[in-house]
């Protein structure tokens, strides 16, 4: 199994979309304001996807895994609470700030 990591918008990708999501299957996570789980490489979150989004897709595709680049502590149990709202919690690798 191939395991793909990379930043917001790689190969020309455009940043934190649902393309580069496709592409990828990598994640910067965040919380946006309204504290929901996002994928964001940098602090600007405007056009952010939510994890939900990400997870949704990563379902279709379970020869997948996803790195999942935790940016702030304490994100560690409401991603894996999330992946396990989409049965993807067996695909996820994490990285970043796991305190």
């Amino acid at each position: 199994m191939s395991k793909i990591t990379a930043h917001s918008g790689c190969d020309g990708m455009p940043d934190n979309s649902m393309e580069f999501v496709r592409y990828a299957l990598g994640s910067d996570i965040r919380r946006n304001r309204n504290e929901e789980l996002i994928l964001s490489h940098d602090e600007s979150t405007e056009m952010a996807v939510k994890l939900s989004q990400v997870f949704e897709l990563l379902k279709e595709r379970p020869d997948k895994k996803i790195n999942c680049d935790l940016k702030s502590p304490g994100l560690e149990v409401p991603v894996y609470q999330l992946a396990r709202e989409y049965k993807v919690e067996n695909q996820l690798i994490y990285s970043g700030a796991v305190s």
